[in-house]
């Protein structure tokens, strides 16, 4: 849910390479882009699972008799039934910024936790779960003065009093 934003940004879209061969894919744009919650997507390579999976065959709320292709009426692909279409947000956002502007939010939020991470290693008692960042997350440790010790004498026991 996390990676899915970078596939906007041409410098960052090999972090995807291969994500076709997936079966599905879910996407928290809220993570990366700055949607509001509750704009997840999640995509599927079987045609009609969605409808299978979640139709109450409630006649009463999807009536058949519609003016426009009752297709689209996503009521019975979700499991939210006739609840709002909460991926219309995403929509707005590509209509709003364009690719290119969705793409400059991605680039920024790599170069903010670039940032980031050079702050944390400037920094006496802090230390970094990965030394390079993997997307826009970044995990850290702060050591308190009384548990730090010298690199070398950081073994087990001392890992064991950190956790």
């Amino acid at each position: 849910c996390l990676g899915g934003s970078a596939i906007l940004s041409r410098k960052h879209s090999h972090l995807l390479a291969g994500v076709e061969r997936a079966d599905s894919l879910a996407w928290n744009p809220h993570k990366t882009l700055g949607a509001p919650l509750q704009c997840s997507i999640f995509l599927l390579k079987h045609k009609g699972l969605l409808h299978e999976c979640n139709s109450a065959n409630a006649d009463y709320l999807f009536q058949q008799d519609k003016f426009y292709d009752v297709s689209y009426d996503t009521g019975d692909k979700s499991v939210q039934c006739g609840r709002k279409v909460d991926a219309f947000k995403i929509w707005l956002m590509f209509k709003a910024r364009g690719d290119c502007g969705l793409a400059e939010l991605v680039e920024k939020a790599f170069d903010c936790a670039e940032f980031f991470t050079g702050e944390i290693r400037k920094r006496d008692g802090f230390r970094l779960v990965l030394e390079q960042i993997q997307y826009t997350n970044v995990g850290f440790w702060y050591v308190p003065k009384k548990l730090r010790v010298p690199e070398e004498q950081q073994d087990d026991a001392w890992w064991a009093k950190i956790y």
